[in-house]
């Protein structure tokens, strides 16, 4: 007999066949256990190499033992006519019949059931870390079914769940889903929704369908994240948001390391745009590619400062800073984290967390170091498009919005740099509608959104986005302070005030309710709950930093007459962005105390290019709304010709060519202070009258104190306009006092 008759003989054959359906069977079973029961991503492993080990074990004693009605034997002791192997064989092909047949149920099972009725793999997905290929229905299917007005190519990553058992990981866990985002924003072809958006989603019961509806995509990837000592296990799976259906899946388990972590992203990120029919272009295929540090350490790092960052407190934006520092410690080399730290060092100053001169600085180092260790990198590209200015900076935001199109950051920082000139609103505007579209449900791009409009004098539409956006995120700080604005704007001073109290307690630590508080009652000439304030402030908290306090008593001085006081007070204060401009504010002061040659100096320092023939249009339409007020201050200091020709240019771009941008041109360019420094006092009271009519409350006592408006004083008209204001403001007043007094409940 031949030895592979003996093989039969001897069942060898049918004891394999079984013994790999059997192992098959396992293999499934322990993958449902370890999922079910989250436990530690090696346990497949080892369950891998048990049942390698024990495969030619098996064969082994297949071929030396037999079965026996008297129990196993060593083969060589059994005669061959007590032999039972063929009977014993008939058993083995029941046996292998019955798991045939138990495994095609579970074929079955994960096919139509689990999974859904396309296929996904022809094989169990283990230990294996390979790379399955998705398939061309799928991609059609996705395309088929999505509405018109949805692109078929549009993803939304839901926020991983953590599988592990320690709590710490989530932030590890929330990093690797942030870096995901941010390759796959990397693909032009690709719609990606942006983290905000999404994060609204973890943990949810929301059906994939209504989620994908409300973020206006046509695919939806969830994933899970399980770490174990040195191994991690990354479970991904994408849907067809219309049918709810399954058209790619794979689990990865590696050994955590930072070379592991962004293969597997860089898979992830092509099986993605296979699966939607995108192209890469060679660029994004090799920044997929490219790990950015082999440190995990610093990776780890790294994402700790995504995760402050994202957050947007004053605290955990100051942590982000650390983190980033921390990562380029360890690996100088680490492009990723020196744009982290130049984006934050950008965005602290804004919040009051950090003094601008000094973010700027930090900023611009970091920005440059990271273009010259990636300049291919987008992330380094808008933090250098931060720091940069003018035309250098706008060519920046370009490219980086193109080497991240899918970024919503990166379209509203080129938005907020084209706000700095009003011709290019509209523009600015399709760039933060963009960001919207990238990131729907983010109330930070909603807010700019309102933000936009107010700058551009459209206030009524800019408080309808704001109060939309607090129905759905009512403690959201920079909506509720940005009320106080808004309603300010169109005179309703007592409700500003109330909003201010409110962001103050939702954000104790930030600058902007208090400097809101003190221009409100400013304007309301409150000196009583001024002076309140002032006492109340170090008491209340004795922590607040003494600029805040003394911007208040700035406030006081500018109300009660004491000019130079104002002036003094300010020396040494920090501008805060957005709000409180020092040195071209103190030219004001100056200008109210009558000592314009301290105000030319202030506002020289303060904007040089308005004391140039050559450069003074280009400050006009930077600065129009002081345009009038520096040329009255070259004509009180000798320089009658260049003070002359910037009054004509400015009265002419307000009656001209701002009305093509803004929604009040003769406001937005205080034209009453043009025309009375022009000598047209007629115009001039017509201009304040209408501005008062509109609401237009903005530093209205100027016109008892600068010198340009002395002949109105006594004016019946004049004085009868400012009677009915001073009625109105006490009215306000009175408002507050009752708002107070019911407990200062809305």
């Amino acid at each position: 007999m031949s030895f592979f008759d003996e093989l039969k003989r001897r069942n060898v054959f049918r004891v394999g066949l079984a013994y790999v359906v059997g192992a098959w069977l396992l293999l499934q079973f322990t993958e449902v256990i370890t999922e079910l029961l989250s436990l530690p991503p090696t346990i497949g492993p080892i369950v891998v190499a048990a049942v390698a080990i024990g495969f030619p074990i098996a064969l082994f004693l297949a071929w030396a033992y037999e079965l026996t009605p008297d129990g196993v034997k060593r083969e060589s002791d059994v005669e061959r006519e007590d032999s039972i192997t063929s009977t014993t064989g008939k058993k083995l092909n029941g046996l292998i019949m019955g798991l045939l047949a138990t495994a095609v149920i579970v074929l079955l099972v994960d096919k139509f059931v689990l999974r859904g009725p396309e296929p996904i793999n022809d094989a169990p997905a283990v230990a294996s870390a390979a790379t399955e290929q998705s398939t061309d229905e799928s991609a059609a299917a996705v395309a088929a079914a999505e509405p018109e007005d949805i692109d078929p190519r549009s993803i939304a990553v839901l926020p991983f769940t953590n599988r592990s058992p320690m709590a710490e990981d989530e932030f590890f866990i929330d990093g690797i889903h942030d870096d995901l985002l941010t390759n796959l924003a990397r693909i032009g072809e690709l719609k990606v929704i942006s983290r905000t958006s999404v994060q609204r989603f973890k943990e949810t019961d929301t059906p994939i369908p209504e989620i994908a509806q409300m973020l206006g995509v046509a695919t939806i990837m969830e994933g899970a994240v399980q770490r174990a000592g040195n191994m991690v296990r990354i479970n991904v799976q994408l849907i067809d948001a219309d049918s709810d259906e399954h058209l790619w899946a794979q689990i990865y388990d590696r050994e955590l390391t930072t070379q592991n972590l962004f293969d597997i992203q860089s898979e992830i990120a092509g099986h993605i745009a296979e699966a939607l029919q995108a192209q890469l272009t060679p660029e994004e295929a090799l920044q997929l590619a490219n790990a950015p540090t082999e440190n995990l350490a610093a990776y780890s790092a790294y994402l700790r400062g995504l995760q402050g960052f994202a957050r947007r407190e004053i605290g955990t934006m100051k942590d982000a800073l650390e983190e980033f520092q921390r990562a380029v410690d360890l690996d100088p080399d680490f492009a990723h984290a020196w744009a982290g730290i130049a984006t934050v060092a950008i965005v602290l100053p804004s919040w009051g967390g950090l003094d601008p001169e000094e973010g700027r600085r930090i900023a611009e180092s970091a920005a440059e170091r990271a273009m010259e260790l990636a300049p291919e990198l987008g992330e380094a590209n808008l933090a250098l498009a931060t720091v940069l200015r003018g035309e250098a900076a706008e060519k920046q935001f370009q490219i980086a919005v193109e080497l991240l199109p899918s970024s919503a950051a990166a379209h509203l920082w080129y938005a907020n740099q084209l706000q700095t000139d009003i011709r290019r609103f509209d523009e600015a505007l399709a760039l933060i509608e963009k960001a919207v579209e990238l990131d729907p449900l983010a109330s930070i791009y909603r807010h700019q959104l309102a933000r936009h409009y107010l700058f551009a004098g459209h206030f009524a539409q800019a408080e309808r986005e704001l109060l939309a956006l607090l129905e759905v995120d009512p403690d959201f700080f920079a909506a509720i302070s940005f009320m106080s604005l808004v309603t300010a704007a169109q005179g309703r001073l007592d409700e500003a005030f109330q909003w201010n109290q409110r962001a103050a307690l939702v954000d104790p630590s930030s600058p902007f309710p208090l400097f809101d508080t003190v221009r409100t009652l400013t304007t309301l000439i409150d000196e009583e709950r001024l002076e309140q304030l002032i006492d109340e402030l170090g008491e209340r908290n004795p922590t607040i930093p003494p600029f805040l306090i003394t911007l208040a008593e700035t406030g006081l001085a500018v109300m009660q007459g004491r000019y130079k006081a104002a002036v003094e007070l300010t020396n040494g204060l920090p501008n805060i962005p957005f709000a409180f401009d020092v040195i071209p504010t103190q030219a004001y002061f100056h200008a109210y105390d009558r000592n314009y040659t301290a105000a030319r100096a202030s506002f020289e320092q303060a904007e040089p290019r308005f004391f140039s023939a050559e450069s003074q249009d280009a400050a006009l339409r930077d600065r129009h709304g002081d345009a009038c007020f520096v040329s009255f201050l070259l004509l009180k200091t000798g320089d009658e010709a260049l003070g002359e020709a910037l009054l004509e240019q400015t009265i002419d771009y307000i009656d001209t060519e701002l009305p093509s941008y803004a929604a009040d041109p003769e406001q937005w360019g205080k034209m009453h202070h043009c025309l009375a420094i022009q000598g047209d006092f007629e115009g001039a009271l017509n201009s304040f009258e209408r501005g008062i009519e509109k609401g237009d409350y903005r530093n209205w006592w100027e016109v008892r104190v600068l010198e340009y408006f002395d002949p109105l004083q006594g004016d019946p008209r004049f004085e009868a306009v400012i009677t009915g204001l001073e009625q109105e403001l006490a009215r306000q007043r009175a408002s507050i006092d009752a708002w107070e007094a019911a407990g200062g409940d809305s």
